[in-house]
């Protein structure tokens, strides 16, 4: 019987390493003859991370395990055995991917309105060399590849794939979800997915389809491939609910960030609680006045974490990140230096807070959960801390 499967996760809940455990645990078993598992995500980092995490756990990364990316998997098993039944002068030519970021095939009208370039399949699809396919619709790409090989398609990924794994599912996008469903429903192969949809910074396409589901998979499974008779997929909630990394404080405070998600619990259990105990340094969100950024350095020695590198501030520490690209990545303390839209934000009264992109909160959520026990965030030295209701840090 086919495995469908939707694990909404907190941040810090070990989420990447649930996932390793089950690919293992399955492969052990053993796959059947030339059978593979797929491990699939967007960003090169998280594959990166995937593959380090396999090797400092289990040594070897199996044959029979393949981890790739999300538009990886899209160009070898949809598109290049299909493409030529979408585009005929693809047949006989290698395709690849040319990135772009927006949506590509459109231009902005002097008035403002903004309008298609292309007439038809080829200058839609593909770029002037006709060898690559524009990367935010490869997706869209690869659903008239099954539209005009359904079965084909779906018997050559079912001889290929046992299960495939889809982690950081919150990047997916537009037409992905086309392709999820697909998949999902065939009953073929194993779908098992890992999401945290408040972790939402990335995006594989601009596209505008299915906007209204951008980083919740699950609203999506529930909405648009499970039916009121018949459920195609299980979405878990509870499995990866618990944070092991983040103390009960920062649970708290990132779960105010986006009060319409589930709250991020702390986990409770004896080794996450010892560990906490240990910590000598005390522990919570603060703010940090800029006049304390030094002091406050000087004893958590924390990671800097920055809305973008290439802008101008004095970092007092050697590592620094982006709040975006520090997904995955944690550190015992992190000094946050906030922008000034978030801090007007927060300045508005609660039913006003609506004026500000659903980015800039994923974002600012990414970096205050990477930190297990202390977290800083910068303010002036004049800030009326009434407005985020947390103490001001005091030199130990």
């Amino acid at each position: 019987m086919v495995n469908n499967t939707i694990y909404i996760a907190a941040a810090g809940a070990g989420k990447t390493t649930f996932l390793l455990r089950q690919a293992v645990e399955l492969y052990q078993k053993g796959l059947p003859d030339g059978k593979k598992i797929l491990i699939i995500t967007y960003t090169d980092n998280n594959q990166n991370n995937i593959r380090q995490k396999f090797l400092n756990e289990y040594g070897l990364i199996p044959k029979d395990i393949v981890i790739l990316g999300w538009f990886t998997f899209l160009l070898t098993y949809w598109i290049r055995p299909f493409k030529g039944t979408v585009i005929e002068q693809l047949y006989n030519r290698h395709v690849g991917m040319s990135f772009v970021e927006g949506i590509s095939g459109t231009k902005t009208l002097p008035g403002g309105r903004i309008i298609t370039t292309y007439h038809n399949d080829t200058e839609k699809f593909l770029d002037g060399s006709l060898k690559h396919l524009y990367s935010d619709k490869m997706a869209e790409f690869a659903y008239k590849c099954w539209e005009q090989n359904k079965a084909d398609l779906l018997d050559r990924m079912s001889n290929i794939a046992d299960t495939i794994f889809i982690d950081e599912a919150q990047d997916l996008a537009a037409w992905d979800f086309e392709i999820i469903k697909i998949l999902i429903r065939s009953g073929q192969v194993n779908c098992i997915l890992y999401s945290d949809p408040r972790q939402s910074t990335y995006k594989t396409s601009a596209s505008a389809k299915y906007s209204k589901y951008s980083g919740n998979i699950a609203l999506f499974a529930e909405n648009e491939i499970n039916q009121k008779r018949r459920k195609f997929v299980t979405i878990d909630t509870t499995t990866l609910s618990k944070s092991h990394r983040c103390d009960a404080s920062i649970c708290t405070f990132a779960s105010s960030i986006l009060p319409y998600f589930p709250v991020t619990e702390m986990c409770l259990c004896a080794e996450c609680m010892n560990r906490r105990e240990a910590y000598a340094l005390p522990k919570g969100v603060f703010l940090v006045k800029e006049q304390d950024i030094q002091k406050f350095v000087d004893v958590y020695n924390p990671l800097s974490l920055i809305w973008d590198k290439k802008v101008k501030v004095k970092i007092q520490t050697k590592s620094v990140l982006n709040w975006g690209e520090s997904k995955g990545l944690q550190a015992d303390a992190t000094l946050i230096y906030m922008t000034k839209i978030l801090l007007n934000w927060y300045k508005l009264p609660m039913k006003s807070r609506k004026n500000i992109s659903r980015e800039t909160l994923h974002k600012f959520y990414v970096a205050v959960t990477r930190a297990k026990y202390a977290v800083g965030l910068i303010v002036p030295n004049n800030f009326d801390n009434t407005i985020i209701s947390l103490p001001f840090w005091r030199e130990i």
